[in-house]
This record gives structure tokens, C-alpha cells and sequence, in this order.
């Protein structure tokens, strides 16, 4: 219905009072380690050219300093000016008080970067798709279960069971090339240090795995990768790009998302990157579940052989189709690039040693044969010693 307000009586309006609170004194708002450098940035024109740092609770002043000159600083495209005081090595809470005002409080102690690493982690648990977010471990970020209807191939009217995965950025599509590269980033970190993830606190990290005897950073890279064994044709091998409704939602919950889910079409980038990060996976779930591990391999072997026959797929230039307004990504084939990350499937297909098998996998997933970026939304490949300008 059509519905319109108009007001009869302005007589008892009061103008609104618009506070700023914008803060000028920029900190590292984790906070700081005991001896580490700490330094303060402010870009206010009225800043002044001294400030203090006060003990929260006493509300005492505990060190007074200068600002250094101003500058420009390039990152932030704008003059700044910055005040050390490292002095400050007590534990404790602080704030920062200038001419403009304060910051915003921090610690200063020796654990403030504990808990770090696992919030970071944890982020990808609250991206889960297809199941319900459980408020014990998501708190704000719980919802119900989302996107759990089958997903219509694109062209088709054909239908396809694709749930699980992570949400992507700020939407609720699922996107193969992003979901390979953020895996490959779990095992690099896992492997980097391995005997911290494979201690009793690599195996409590608040998710719902945590305490299965399997660190939880291989338990949260495996719901990825099986929603994206689902992403494969069954058929051919070849991968789905990627998995969305034909436009964002707009500002609504997961579950609120209920427009009809679409395949968009089998991708070069997809397939490449779904044959290297399902070769690693062989590796790495190889003595932890051999099952999932021998599924990730098979899966690799035919994405790479589907790569390698059809010919279209590998050297054409697309885009994704109309009607699909959810991120319009090129995805440009970069030949050599391309020959190498499969060189590394066509490897794990004939009998070499386990040493030489881990060995290609870290240096394909490490990027020492190639790095997978993300620029401007074009997905490309790559490699250190012959960068191309796209």
C-alpha cells in the first residue's frame, strides 16, 4: 500500500545535536607488548606538539613526549604526526590525551596477543554456510541455517546440491578461487607450525570440531574443501566458478537470503586452483583421514585432466554470464601459468616419494612457483620470475 506522512504540528521540535566523535589519535588498539615500540599517530591540524599518557585507573599522567614533525605519509594520503613512548613499560591500562582530545584506552602487557590468533581463526566459523551459527560460539554473529535449497545450473534448468562453504567478503555468495587461496593460506600456516597446531590448543579453538583429536584449523580448511568437492561436475570434472543468487541481497541475514541460487558456469581459474588445493589436501589429510584424503586426490586428477582436454576451457577469456550482477569477475587463462600449477597434479599422479610429494605441494601452495592474487576482481596466476601487467 501506499502510505505518506505529512506533519501538522512543528511546535514541539527540538534540533538535533550531532556529537563528533571522531578520534584523532590513532593507537594499536590490541594493544602493546611490555618492550615493544609504541608509537602514536594523530592527522589533526590541531593537535599541538606534545601529549601524555594516563594510567586509566589512577588517571595519573605516566609519560609526556613530543610529537615529531609533521609529514606526509603516503599510505594514508595525508600529513600525520607521530609520538613515541616506548618509555611506557608498565603493565596496565592507558589512554593518550593531546590537544584534540584522548584515543581510544589500551594495554600494555606482556599476553595482549594471545587471544589474537584465535579470534582471527574463528572468523572463518561465523562465515559457515548451510548450517545453523551457534551463539556459544559465534555470540552476535549466530543465525540459522542458510542456503540449504538445491542451486540451479546456470543455462540449465538442471539441479545441484551445493551446501557448506564460507560466505565470501561481505556477501553470502561462495566462491571457488577465493575458498582455494584462503585454504592453501590454513596449511601454509599449519605446516609453518605444526607442533602448535597439533598440541591440545590447536584443538580449542571454541569451534564445534574443537576437542575431535584434529587441529582445528584442518577441521575448519576441510568444510571448504567439502563444499567445494560438491562445486565439481560430475561429469567432466570441471568446476563451477561459483555459487550465488543473481544479485546481492542487500542488508538482510543469511537465512533472509532465499532467492533462487544459481551455478554459474565451469571456469578455467576454478578448475586450476580446485586441482592444486585438492593435490595439497592429498598430502596433508593423508595420515588423518585417508579417506577424505584418497576423495581429494581423485578430485584433483580429473579437474586436471578435464583442464588438459578441453581446450576452450584453458585459453579463452570470459565473463560471467548475464543476469548474474554478483561481483563481474574476469577470468583470464595465463598459459605458462597455468601449465605450471597443473604440472603439480599431473606429478601426484605417477609414483614418486612421499619427500618429493610434500616438497612440490609446499612449493606450489608457498607460492615459489606461483602466487594467486586478486586484483580488481581479475583472478590470475602469478609467478615470481615473470610477472604480468594485466
Amino acid at each position: 500500500d501506499d502510505v505518506a506522512l505529512k506533519l501538522v504540528d512543528a511546535s514541539g521540535i527540538k534540533e538535533a545535536v550531532v556529537e563528533d566523535h571522531t578520534v584523532s589519535i590513532n593507537i594499536n588498539q590490541v594493544g602493546y607488548l611490555k618492550d615493544s615500540v609504541k608509537i602514536a599517530m594523530s592527522n589533526s591540524s590541531k593537535v599541538g606538539d606534545s601529549f601524555k599518557v594516563v594510567d586509566v585507573k589512577s588517571g595519573k599522567t605516566c609519560f609526556e613526549g613530543k610529537y615529531d614533525t609533521e609529514v606526509y605519509s603516503r599510505g594514508a594520503g595525508e600529513n600525520v604526526v607521530r609520538g613515541d613512548f616506548s618509555a611506557v613499560k608498565e603493565e596496565g591500562t592507558y589512554r593518550i590525551e593531546d590537544a584534540t582530545g584522548s584515543s581510544y584506552e589500551f594495554k600494555v602487557n606482556d599476553k595482549v596477543y594471545n587471544d589474537l590468533l584465535k579470534d582471527a581463526f574463528r572468523f572463518l566459523y561465523t562465515q559457515r554456510c548451510g548450517i545453523e551459527i551457534e551463539e556459544k560460539y559465534a555470540g552476535s554473529y549466530a543465525h540459522k541455517p542458510c542456503h540449504t535449497g538445491e542451486a540451479t545450473i546456470y543455462g540449465t534448468n538442471n539441479k545441484k546440491k551445493v551446501i557448506g562453504g564460507w560466505h565470501d567478503a561481505g556477501d553470502y555468495g561462495r566462491y571457488v578461487v577465493p575458498g582455494a587461496v584462503t585454504v592453501a593460506d590454513l596449511f601454509l600456516a599449519y605446516e609453518d607450525a605444526r607442533e602448535l597446531w597439533d598440541s591440545k590448543w590447536g584443538d580449542s579453538m571454541d569451534i564445534p570440531e574443537s576437542g575431535n583429536g584434529i587441529p582445528d584449523i584442518l577441521d575448519e580448511a576441510k568444510y571448504e574443501l567439502d563444499w567445494m568437492l560438491m562445486m565439481q561436475d560430475e561429469a567432466s570434472g570441471g568446476v563451477y566458478h561459483k555459487i550465488t543468487c543473481r544479485e546481492f541481497p542487500g542488508f538482510v541475514m543469511p537465512e533472509e537470503e532465499t532467492e533462487e541460487l544459481v551455478l554459474s558456469p565451469i571456469s578455467n581459474t576454478a578448475t586450476a586452483d580446485f586441482a592444486a588445493v585438492m593435490a595439497k589436501a592429498s598430502v596433508i589429510y593423508k595420515d588423518i583421514e585417508p579417506k577424505f584424503a584418497s576423495n581429494c586426490l581423485s578430485a584433483a586428477k580429473k579437474a586436471w585432466k578435464q583442464h588438459r582436454s578441453d581446450r576452450d576451457l584453458r585459453i579463452r577469456m570470459i565473463s560471467l554470464p548475464e543476469n548474474i550482477l554478483t561481483c563481474v569477475t574476469r577470468m583470464r587463462d595465463t598459459g605458462h601459468l597455468w601449465n605450471s600449477i597443473l604440472q603439480l597434479v599431473m606429478r601426484l599422479m605417477r609414483n614418486i616419494t612421499e619427500a618429493s610429494l610434500i616438497s612440490m605441494s609446499k612449493m606450489a601452495m608457498a607460492g615459489q612457483m606461483f602466487q594467486a592474487m586478486e586484483i580488481k576482481h581479475i583472478s590470475v596466476w602469478i609467478s615470481p620470475s615473470r610477472k604480468r601487467s594485466m
